[in-house]
C-alpha cells in the first residue's frame, strides 16, 4: 500500500505522474456490474470517505474483471483501499424534449484494491494530477468574499493507446485561487488535493433533478506558464468537439 507524505513536501517523487488517486474509506455499496467493452467486464461501486469536517465524500470507483476477481462483490460496509486514477466520461441522457444530452462524469477507475484494510485505519483522500488547462480559469467571490477560482485540467492517459485525455474539474480556494486566476488555456499545472462529491439541483424542462458533481479540491499547485503545450491545443478542441 502506497501513501506520500503530503504534508513535508507535497510535490515529492510525483512531478513525474500525471494521474494519481489514493483512498481508504468504507465501501458504501456493494459491486454490480457497468458495462462490457472488448469483452471485458467492468463494475462499480461508491466508496464513502471522511472528511476532517466529518462530512463525507461519496467516491464512484469503477474496476475491471481482473481487478474485480480479486476480491468479488461483497465488499458493502468493509473498509477498503484503492489505488487509480481520476478520469472522465460523456454520459448521454434526453431531456423533455428528447433532445440528446451530455453530461460529464467523473470517477475513479482503480488498479489496486484492498479489502480488509484495519478499521482503525485513518480514512484516506488524496489526489494528484498534472495536466493542461482546456479552457481559461473561471474566478469568483463568494458572498462573504471567499475567492473560488473553477478548472478544467486536460490529462493524458498513461496507457492509452489512442491518446484519450480525461477533463477534470478542480476548485482552488483562497491564496491557490488567485494564483490559478492568473494562467491561462494551455497553461500547464500540477494540483494536489482530494476528490470531493456536491450535490446540486437542476432545472431540465419542467423537471428539477437532483445530480452529484464531482471535481479535485486544490490544497497545493504548481503554475508553469512557460509550458503551454501549444501542440495539443487542436487536439484538446477536436475532442471536445467529437465528445
Amino acid at each position: 500500500m502506497s501513501d506520500y507524505n503530503f504534508q513535508k513536501n507535497p510535490f515529492k517523487d510525483i512531478l513525474n505522474q500525471d494521474n494519481i488517486a489514493t483512498f481508504i474509506g468504507t465501501a458504501d455499496t456493494e459491486i454490480t456490474k457497468h458495462h462490457s467493452s472488448k469483452n471485458i467486464n467492468y463494475y462499480t461501486f461508491n466508496l464513502k470517505v471522511k472528511r476532517l469536517s466529518n462530512a463525507y465524500d461519496i467516491i464512484p470507483v469503477m474496476l475491471n474483471e481482473r481487478c474485480y476477481n480479486n476480491i468479488g462483490e461483497d465488499i458493502q460496509g468493509k473498509k477498503v483501499y484503492c489505488s487509480g486514477e481520476v478520469r472522465s466520461y460523456n454520459e448521454q441522457y434526453y431531456d423533455n424534449n428528447n433532445n440528446l444530452r451530455y453530461h460529464v462524469k467523473v470517477f475513479i477507475y482503480a488498479y489496486d484494491i484492498t479489502v480488509n484494510v484495519a478499521d482503525d485505519s485513518d480514512d484516506i483522500n488524496h489526489v494528484h494530477l498534472s495536466g493542461y488547462l482546456c479552457k481559461d480559469p473561471i474566478y469568483r467571490l463568494t458572498p462573504n468574499k471567499k475567492a473560488i477560482t473553477d478548472l478544467v485540467i486536460a490529462v493524458s492517459r498513461k496507457y492509452s493507446t489512442n491518446k484519450k485525455i480525461d477533463y477534470i474539474p478542480a476548485i482552488a480556494w483562497g491564496t491557490n485561487a488567485v494564483s490559478a486566476s492568473n494562467i491561462s488555456k494551455n497553461d500547464r499545472i500540477s494540483i494536489i488535493g482530494r476528490f470531493q462529491s456536491r450535490e446540486y439541483t437542476k432545472n431540465i424542462g419542467d423537471r428539477i433533478m437532483t445530480r452529484t458533481s464531482y471535481e479535485v479540491s486544490i490544497s497545493d499547485l504548481i503554475i508553469d506558464c512557460s509550458l503551454r503545450n501549444e501542440s495539443t491545443e487542436s487536439r484538446l478542441d477536436n475532442q471536445k468537439e467529437e465528445s
